[in-house]
């Protein structure tokens, strides 16, 4: 969707310098709208803003993020990827199933989590 104002929703991020000057616990974790605005650091917040189809990256691990909020009445579709830079030490399984499914090779290896196959990691 387009999202060139702000009732669209643009995505919303404080840069990695300001992040770390919010306060939060030993174990970082989600902060209110309140904590963020006690901090005075709403002037370093930043917006994304674009036509449909504009990509961006932001590594959203180290950064304080929200989606913005829509205006009543408006709508937004965005595409939202995730990268990991290392399998997960704790292996799930998805629960998706392949029933009345025809899966590439590729289709099957993103979906199932471990030996590629439909099976679970760990599973014989």
């Amino acid at each position: 969707s387009d999202v060139t104002e702000q009732k669209h929703g643009p995505f919303t991020y404080l840069p990695l310098e300001p992040s770390r000057q919010v306060p939060n616990g030993f174990f970082p974790g989600r902060v209110t709208d309140e904590e963020m605005s006690a901090s005075g650091l709403a002037p370093e917040v930043q917006a994304v803003y674009g036509k449909r189809l504009t990509c961006f990256s932001i590594d959203t691990a180290r950064c304080y993020h929200m989606g913005s909020r829509l205006a009543l009445g408006e709508k937004r579709i965005a595409y939202l990827a995730t990268f990991n830079t290392h399998a997960s030490l704790y292996p799930f399984w998805n629960d998706i199933r392949e029933e009345g499914a025809s899966l590439t090779p590729l289709q099957r290896l993103l979906l199932s989590p471990g030996r590629g196959d439909g099976q679970p990691a760990g599973m014989a």
